[in-house]
């Protein structure tokens, strides 16, 4: 079982110093011939000793032990005598591939085989229609197919396909509507010199990360990156001369654009939603102005608008990229791929803040923020919902808006002694963050588990300290619990088993399952409560789309409202006998449910309960009709209404 720290996650580094290069001491020799057997070491690749013995390594020259290729690294390494080694990662080659006849120039690499095309009208060219039965991750489009040349990527081709690179030759003049959509896996392309259109949506929704539009494309197509949502640059070649409707809409990590000189149309919608924005170098004979909505907002949230000079945008060995305009500094993204975070202590000397969408939609699970963090901006950490813990430092004295909304697994917070204020805009800060159930406040903020002031940030809690250990625990199994002392809460489920039976104790004492503990568990099919449970909370399954079927405690007395919320495919559950109301928007849209047995203890039917289960076709009710008639069902339930009822069953 892992018990979480304050710190939430203790990494252990175990570092070995076991030496292989030891020599042994002096033997009495004189000085000048200790030299002189030092001189025939090196002379022999070996290193002289240090006075304490220990061996210092002299390598000999970097060997190349991998060739960089024009999109993945290559390896060098050097050794010592002794055997110890040091690696140095080679970049991958400039510029990409570059393919003729279907081989890559630089690297030697061919074409994709097996990808489906269909021949021109005028029988001169060839379009890619498909993969066909080509599974390349790294797809090469060929330039040249039965001695003809390719000329188009179709509508289409790759749509939701799981490539992860794709090359495109000279030889394509265009990308069809829609050629890459969707493939989320797609982190990089090439596009060549000699393309001239890309399609609508030809690479929305794609995890690209970068674009480079060749200066010999004319027509860039509405929606072409709608929804990129990792895309952090785009440089628009010179043969643009506009952007049309949504081309960038959805682009939340959109950092910088280099508009080319012949752009003169931007249409109103281009660039909506992309809050990052930060900085473009403008070429074109456009007059933009930060903080303006003309031209697509393209400037909407512009800091740095230039056309001749350096970036303020610099990226440092760790994939932290920052903004420095000569003001305090903003981290502004993350190229790296650590999912558990500590964030860097400093920036060139000195304090620095998050900017608004840093984080936002990433998949970290745990981050740490250092005291040389001084703000945390809206919508830093928006929508991270694999985020489980985060640590606050004593340099932050504000959270903006919305900062965690959305981090719907976040579990456990440290907020650092000099928090003073926490965005209490309408939704709230932590809006969304419906499993925060334990605060480690070191602020002096005054907060109580359940009141909602402070962006929201207590309503969920269930235990608010300053000193001591976390309470939250993750058995081996996935489940996390508070462990509350003589009581307990089933927090939270971080497995991928799709049938569940939970637990029938935590560390040998009944617990309840607390509200949102399920929700939104999308895979999960089947789940079994035991009888000793002592109680569910409000919408505990809620949006678990897959669920079918659900096993209740015999003894529950109570369904706390929307326990089944939004559960499509929920075919079966047993209503304990016990059970006296059904709760508000209890089974509210599980249009699945064709069937169900209330027992006659129920003695009311909660607003909204069976709200749009539109399978409802029987009731199976214990009591007698007499008894039906007496129950209070409020209003928004005409499915139960109007099912076939049978009175005083006795089935199962």
């Amino acid at each position: 079982m892992k018990r979480f720290s304050a710190m939430l996650l203790v990494v252990v580094c175990i570092l070995t110093a076991l030496s292989a290069c030891r020599s042994a001491q002096g033997d009495g020799t004189d000085a000048s011939a200790e030299t002189a057997g030092e001189r025939e070491s090196e002379a022999q690749g070996e290193s002289p000793t240090a006075d304490t013995g220990e061996h210092i390594h002299l390598f000999g020259d970097q060997t190349v032990v991998k060739e960089a290729g024009c999109n993945e690294s290559g390896q060098s390494e050097r050794v010592c005598a002794c055997g110890e080694k040091e690696t140095e990662v080679l970049p991958p080659l400039p510029g990409g591939h570059t393919v003729v006849n279907n081989v890559c120039t630089k690297c030697g690499k061919e074409a994709s085989k097996g990808l489906k095309f269909e021949k021109s009208a005028d029988g001169a060219s060839y379009t890619v229609t498909g993969p066909g039965a080509c599974t390349d991750a790294d797809l090469l489009v060929p330039d040249v197919y039965n001695e003809l040349p390719v000329t188009a990527v179709g509508v289409g081709a790759f749509g939701n396909s799981g490539i992860r690179y794709a090359a495109v030759p000279h030889s394509v003049k265009t990308l069809g509507d829609r050629a890459f959509s969707r493939c989320t896996e797609l982190r990089n392309v090439e596009l060549c010199e000699g393309l001239e259109t890309i399609g609508s949506e030809a690479f929305g929704f794609t995890s690209l990360t970068e674009i480079i539009i060749p200066d010999s494309v004319t027509e860039l197509g509405g929606t072409a990156f709608e929804g990129c949502m990792k895309l952090k640059s785009a440089v628009i070649g010179d043969g643009v001369t506009g952007i049309g409707m949504y081309t960038f809409y959805a682009c939340l990590h959109l950092t910088h654009v280099t508009l080319g000189k012949n752009v003169a149309n931007v249409n109103g919608s281009a660039f909506y939603e992309c809050s990052n924005l930060v900085e473009i170098c403008n070429r074109s004979a456009l007059d933009l102005t930060a903080g303006s909505d003309e031209y697509g907002r393209i400037a909407c949230n512009a800091e740095h608008i230039y056309s001749e000079g350096d970036s303020f945008l610099h990226k440092t060995d760790g994939g932290f990229v920052f903004y420095d305009d000569g003001d305090e500094p903003n981290l502004i993204y993350y190229e790296g791929e650590e999912r558990e975070l500590t964030l860097p202590g400093d920036y060139n000397g000195g304090n620095y803040s998050l900017y608004r969408y840093a984080f936002g939609y990433t998949d970290l699970t745990g981050v740490t923020i250092p005291d040389g963090v001084t703000a945390i901006g809206e919508f830093t950490f928006f929508g991270c919902s694999d985020l489980t813990h985060a640590i606050i430092g004593d340099g932050v004295t504000t959270i903006g808006e919305n900062a965690f909304s959305g981090c719907e697994n976040l579990m456990h917070l440290t907020l650092g002694k000099n928090v003073t204020e926490i965005d209490e805009n309408e939704l709230g800060a932590f809006s969304g963050a419906e499993r925060l159930v334990e605060i480690c406040n070191r602020s002096s903020l005054d907060l109580e588990p359940g009141r909602s002031e402070h962006g929201r940030v207590a309503v969920r809690a269930k235990r608010v300290y300053r000193e001591g250990d976390s309470c939250l625990c993750q058995t081996d199994d996935g489940y996390v619990f508070l462990d509350l002392g003589d009581s307990a809460l089933l927090v939270a489920y971080l497995g991928d088993e799709t049938t569940l039976v939970l637990p029938d104790f935590f560390n040998g004492k009944a617990y309840a399952v607390n509200d949102f503990a399920f929700n939104n568990l999308l895979y999960l099919a089947a789940v079994t409560v035991p009888d000793s449970v002592t109680a569910i909370g409000r919408e505990a399954f809620s949006y678990c789309e897959r669920l079918k079927s659900a096993v209740l405690p015999k003894d529950l007395t109570k369904i706390s409202p929307g326990l089944f919320y939004n559960c499509s495919h929920l075919e079966s559950v047993n209503i304990p006998e016990t059970v006296t109301k059904i709760g508000r928007r209890t089974f509210s849209y599980c249009s699945a449910l064709t069937t169900v047995t209330i027992p006659a203890g129920v003695s009311e039917i909660d607003t909204y309960a069976f709200e749009n289960c539109t399978g409802l076709k029987t009731v199976n009710y214990r009591g007698s009709a007499e008894d039906w008639s007496k129950i209070e069902i409020r209003n928004f339930n005409d499915p139960i209404k109007k099912a076939k009822k049978n009175y005083e069953y006795t089935g199962l």
